[in-house]
């Protein structure tokens, strides 16, 4: 039996649930989300100058300045503001680190202890080598 799986399974279906019940609400929802992830794991989708200043891991925001959440299986894409430029991060599940909603008082911490690290390789997917959004709207 697989405990330790099923349990970081059921984390991140919650944190599916919770961005999927957001994406789908009307712009008036409120929320304050902060998502940590492993910005090196594999599929993770940064802009350069992101990935650099972060090279490890991350946290973001998703309180009011956020764009074009969308849920997936496996993954999250959103576009948040970074050095005052709209930039569009890809995330998968499997990337999750930590999970914050402050507004409601909960949290998860993902277990890294007992996860294998992933290293860089050619399944980290760059920034640039996707097309950039020439427009984003909300």
């Amino acid at each position: 039996m697989d405990y330790r799986q099923w349990e970081e399974d059921g984390k991140k279906t919650i944190v599916r649930s919770a961005l999927s019940k957001i994406a789908a609400a009307s712009d008036d929802v409120g929320c304050n989300l902060l998502v940590q992830f492993r910005t090196r794991f594999p599929g993770v989708v940064l802009p350069p100058d992101m990935r650099d200043q972060y090279p490890e891991d991350m946290t973001i925001a998703l309180t009011d300045s956020f764009w074009n959440l969308t849920v997936d299986k496996d993954r999250f894409s959103v576009d948040v503001l970074f050095d005052d430029v709209k930039q569009t991060i890809k995330v998968p599940f499997d990337a999750l680190m930590f999970f914050n909603d402050v507004e409601a008082r909960f949290e998860i911490v993902f277990d890294w202890e007992n996860a294998p690290v992933p290293t860089p390789g050619d399944n980290i997917i760059l920034f640039s080598d996707i097309q950039k959004m020439s427009h984003l709207t909300r």
